[in-house]
């Protein structure tokens, strides 16, 4: 999934508690604001055998696998060494290798053997708490640890129509016939509105003083190519593909029925004028590129500069050129940890870290090592792609 798919907005001010909606241009299924949207505290744990998944608000998930101890865990993400899940009080609850926990104690749906459990809890380590309430599939309110919070108003479809706060200011929202979000109106009145292309994917945002201040210009593949701001100023994303399937001047037809059944894959002839890069210069050139699996990234910002990243076949980032043309390096443990870096003039750090994911050791380029102290962290929104 390449970055520029995601629009995230919080659909409240950062009072205690909030809420974030979050946006995936190739999204389809209609989310609590519309059609390929989320919100940040919509997390649903789905059980599933010896699995337990974790869905994300943003809709990134992660899989927990049955232990020897009867515990879950991911022994492979890095972010997630640590992470411990278990059913005190027969209530399924993560921890966090930070003391934080989970709670998923509402039961959504349960067919076939597979459950379907909404988290109802967050809690810090210190004890505080944000708490969910659900009602079916929906949350009607979010409430901070102090009891203030956040009601949710839903139409028929299921997508919220109102967010109101302890002192009863709202924000609104309204849809359009295919299910986008279409307004959002704040507790001043001012309306956000946002449009859309034929296969229902933002194309512009205009805010309430009727600036049009977001633009995305899209390919065939459905990303992202093009993005101009409020200003005129322009960003260009490029797309490294691998196993895409692409047409135009100097791509030829090497297989017409493969064995996989699958689709007609486009490759370049022996001049190699067919682009295995998804970006706006090859579609303006004719070149029609769809699939794929993004293996690089660049960005071109409004100055002309350009940055790449390259990404392993995890998904995980092991290079960076800056606009300077200077290249750092990373390599990742089996459980996708930084097991070294190296920065442009090739200087090298390592990295050493304990079962739980902590990092015990740092050695630096000249070889000195450091242990440092514990500071627990969990990044499991790593992979770019």
């Amino acid at each position: 999934m390449s970055r520029v798919r995601a629009m995230r907005e919080r659909c409240w001010r950062p009072v205690s508690p909030s809420c974030w909606r979050t946006y995936q241009t190739n999204g389809t299924v209609t989310g609590p604001f519309g059609r390929g949207t989320t919100h940040a505290t919509q997390i649903v744990m789905l059980v599933d055998g010896n699995q337990r998944i974790v869905r994300m608000g943003d809709g990134l998930r992660f899989t927990l696998t049955l232990q020897p101890d009867g515990a879950y865990r991911n022994l492979t993400d890095a972010g997630l060494q640590g992470a411990v899940l278990t059913s005190p009080g027969g209530v399924p609850t993560l921890r966090w290798k930070d003391g934080s926990r989970w709670v998923f104690g509402v039961t959504l749906s349960s067919a076939v053997g597979i459950t379907n459990l909404g988290l109802t809890q967050q809690i810090d380590r210190t004890g505080n708490s944000l708490t969910n309430t659900w009602s079916g599939t929906r949350i009607t309110a979010i409430a901070g640890p102090d009891g203030r919070q956040l009601t949710l108003d839903y139409d028929g479809a299921n997508r919220v129509t109102k967010v109101s706060d302890p002192i009863g200011r709202s924000v609104q929202y309204a849809y359009d016939g295919q299910g986008n979000l279409a307004t959002v109106t704040d507790p001043e009145g001012g309306t956000t509105r946002y449009a859309y292309n034929s296969t229902n994917r933002l194309t512009t945002i205009t805010d309430a003083k009727g600036i049009l201040f977001l633009q995305n210009f899209y390919g065939p593949s459905g990303r992202v190519l093009r993005q101009l701001q409020a200003d005129g100023s322009e960003y260009r994303f490029r797309y490294q593909l691998t196993g895409a399937t692409a047409s135009g001047a100097g791509c030829l037809v090497l297989n017409t029925n493969p064995p996989s059944g699958g689709v007609v894959v486009l490759r370049s002839d022996f001049f190699s004028r067919c682009p295995s890069v998804d970006s706006w210069e090859n579609l303006q050139a004719g070149y029609t590129i769809t699939g794929g699996t993004v293996t690089g990234t660049t960005v071109v910002d409004p100055r002309g500069n350009v940055t790449t990243t390259r990404f392993n076949t995890r998904g995980y980032p092991v290079s960076t050129t800056d606009a300077l043309g200077q290249t750092s390096t990373t390599t990742l443990t089996a459980a996708n940890q930084v097991a070294s870096s190296t920065d442009a003039l090739g200087r090298i750090t390592k990295f050493e870290y304990d079962p739980a994911g902590n990092v015990t050791k740092i050695t630096d380029p000249n070889n000195q090592p450091t242990v440092p102290s514990a500071c627990p962290t969990r990044d499991f929104g790593s992979t770019p792609r």
